[in-house]
């Protein structure tokens, strides 16, 4: 009667259509006056339940979860799947019930059927935090539907604990809402995009690669989301563009970030503030200076992560060329897939590849060949003609799960960060491969002065004559790069994740001879700073390549001890996430990285000798090198009233001056500054750096001063 077991692929059977949750959605229940009189210990200090039922409406899972509260303790959560209490051989299913094939409709079949039974039980097979388990001492827990009193729209449930046959409380709880989550989604676009570009909501049928009988609608990105569980609030901004930018890069984003959420803390725009724990900002936008991505989630903007989005709609990969059969069709349809992807980034939804969720969750193994929002179209058998014939516009039952029935913390925006799970050990998992991963120098301990930033070098080698087909963001991505730093001999296992996510859905060609490299910037990432405290660690690192399991050779890393008081001093205001991200980024024009800036500048001098005067000085002068974007509020006026605010997107000009004091003192063609350099930033990093200045200087080179700093390069 219930769906089958979401661990099998299989069981997640595409149907489509709305469907109301008659009594599906969240509930509450508040402990009043008489409530510890009523109810014996434990229960007399329960505070609050929220309950999530989730057994009729689009896609139900049969399954129940609650939050549950106790004054100033952290919240306890528990999931479980129902099965009905008392099955009733009168009711048998209707004969679409028992269709799972694609062209059944949500409102019919099991949903009517489940609809029309009262009383539902099931195991409690899951509570979080283990270690407080005992705050709810019951192992079943049942549901009664219960008739409304006046209102017919306010549901009521019963909820009984069970601890084996003895029956503990009842509970009466109020429907809040129909929705598992809730959503505050700002949509805003620059100048280049214009309010017809954003795909908002598409129509099933206009392109003609799709499942024979799939439902032809009209289906929205709140749509989705409703279906998937969340209520949706949209404010779109799309009728007035936050200004022009003709191309981004990382810093840039970032600092736009930054400032969006600071001026929404502040209250300073828009009028309101959104409850961060469930908003999100997704920008519609032009270039970004890898022409490759498709989109970019930042997993750690201050406070705020997995909180912000950017799409590039004017990147090749959403423009094919003219001649492309059913271009305009093929291009909504990608923005739109594309869009509802990063989104369920924010919601803490991996690839469907992935095999690296939360405790618990982890269960589900990757799917390269899952039909759902968070797979990449062009990575399955068959390429995207295959994919999008069996596509049916919505998420796995597993990817439901997380999202309905998961701890808020693992799910709601701001919180957990992308990626925060269980470590594996791979070492069992390592087999015969043609590739090879290699972390700076093999065989060398990499040693580093107390406060330099440790940068390593990572490379990919095809060992093999037989070209190797991978991704462009292999060395880059989460998704497939997993690394772990350890400190010795015995300390805690970290897993290193960076700020931010590209998303390029795009693969090359790895040729023998012709390794991939990238720069490893494992002094911090999402979530703070990495090797702080003196002495040694364990770096690791592995890749997943569709079930390949490719891993590096072991790399120690030795942080020496403060030579001095005055490191040891400076490090105490120093190993702030503020800071890590300035350096992180390499530079930032937002004033709300002006404190980070002072503690580097005060790095740069009283610490002018010393080797991580180096890395202070490029964070603070190599975001002057090229225009930044300044985003501020932005205020309407009907005469002397101001009728609206908004945002307002204008261009900070580069500074030369800081950027020849770069070159003179960094990143100069003097060959000993050079060798200096590389020996802290790694080769690659090095050249990234110089190779961004020189493509910035470029753009400008109309401009004396920028011919003579091309010079200096």
């Amino acid at each position: 009667m219930c769906p089958a077991n979401p661990e099998d692929p299989a069981a997640s059977y595409p149907r489509s259509g709305t469907v109301k949750r008659n009594h599906s959605g969240s509930y509450i229940w508040i402990a009043d006056a008489n409530h510890q009189s009523a109810f014996p210990s434990p229960t007399a200090d329960w505070g609050h339940l929220t309950v999530r039922l989730d057994i009729d409406g689009p896609y139900p899972l049969c399954m129940v979860s609650g939050t549950l509260l106790i004054e100033k303790d952290e919240p306890l959560y528990w999931v479980s799947r129902l099965e009905p209490a008392n099955p009733d051989p009168g009711v048998a299913p209707s004969a679409d019930e028992s269709d799972t094939s694609p062209s059944a409709d949500l409102n019919q079949g099991a949903d009517n059927l489940h609809s029309q039974i009262q009383d539902w039980r099931g195991s409690i097979h899951y509570k979080y935090p283990a270690e407080r388990e005992n705050v709810l001492p019951y192992d079943t827990v049942e549901v009664s539907i219960l008739p409304p009193l006046q209102n017919p729209d306010k549901r009521r449930i019963s909820v009984t604990f069970l601890a084996g046959d003895q029956r503990g409380p009842i509970l009466t709880l109020t429907r809040e809402h129909s929705d598992f989550r809730k959503l505050d989604l700002e949509l805003d676009c620059t100048e280049e995009i214009s309010k017809e570009e954003v795909i908002r909501s598409i129509d099933t049928n206009d392109h003609p690669c799709r499942p024979v009988s799939l439902p032809r609608e009209k289906i929205s990105i709140s749509e989705i989301y409703w279906r998937a569980g969340c209520g949706v609030t949209i404010n779109s901004n799309l009728d007035q563009p936050i200004g022009a930018w003709k191309k981004w890069s990382d810093r840039g984003l970032h600092d736009t970030m930054l400032n969006y959420w600071g001026l929404m803390e502040q209250g300073a725009a828009r009028g309101r503030e959104p409850d961060p724990a469930w908003a999100m900002w997704v920008l519609f936008t032009n270039l970004h200076d890898n022409h490759n991505l498709a989109g970019v989630m930042f997993d750690d903007i201050g406070e705020h992560h997995r909180q912000g989005a950017a799409l590039f709609y004017k990147n090749p990969i959403y423009n094919p060329d003219q001649d492309f059969p059913d271009r305009e069709a093929w291009i909504n349809r990608h923005k739109f897939f594309f869009t509802i992807h990063e989104m369920g980034h924010c919601f803490h939804l991996h690839h469907c590849e992935d095999d690296t969720h939360l405790p618990f969750w982890s269960r589900w193994l990757g799917d390269k060949e899952a039909r759902s929002f968070m797979n990449y179209p062009s990575e399955v058998e068959g390429g995207e003609q295959a994919f999008f014939k069996s596509f049916w516009y919505r998420f796995l039952d597993r990817e439901l799960e997380f999202m309905r029935h998961a701890p808020e913390p693992m799910v709601q925006m701001g919180d957990s960060l992308s990626g925060d799970d269980e470590l594996r050990d791979q070492e069992e998992e390592r087999g015969e491969s043609s590739l090879q991963l290699i972390l700076s120098d093999p065989g060398k301990i990499l040693v580093r002065d107390f406060l330099v930033p440790v940068v390593i070098d990572v490379t990919l080698k095809n060992n093999s004559p037989e070209v190797r087909r991978v991704h462009e963001d292999v060395l880059e991505n989460p998704r497939w790069l997993h690394v772990t730093v350890q400190k010795l001999p015995d300390g805690e296992t970290k897993r290193w994740r960076p700020y931010h996510r590209h998303m390029i859905p795009r693969l090359r060609r790895l040729r023998q001879g012709y390794p991939m490299q990238a720069p490893l910037q494992l002094f911090a990432g999402a979530g703070g700073w990495f090797m702080m405290e003196p002495g040694n660690y364990l770096v690791k690192a592995w890749l997943t390549l569709s079930g390949e399991i490719v891993t590096s050779n072991d790399l120690k890393v030795t942080v020496q001890r403060p030579i001095s008081l005055l490191e040891d001093k400076i490090s105490q205001d120093y190993f702030e996430p503020d800071v890590a991200s300035l350096l992180n980024f390499w530079g930032s024009r937002s004033p709300l990285l002006e404190p980070a800036k002072q503690i580097l500048q005060t790095i740069t001098e009283q610490l002018p000798d010393h080797p991580v005067f180096k890395t202070a000085y490029l964070a603070l002068k190599l975001g002057y090198s090229t225009a930044a974007p300044d985003l501020q509020p932005r205020m309407y006026f009907d005469g002397d009233e101001a009728t609206d605010q908004q945002f307002l997107l204008t261009e900070q000009a580069p500074d030369l001056d800081q950027t020849r004091t770069a070159l003179e003192q960094v990143l100069g063609k003097d060959e000993k500054l050079e060798q200096e350099a590389r020996k802290i930033l790694g080769d690659v990093l090095y050249n990234e750096l110089k190779a961004q200045v020189r493509d910035d200087l470029e753009e400008i080179k109309e401009e004396e001063e920028a011919q003579d700093l091309l010079q200096m390069l």
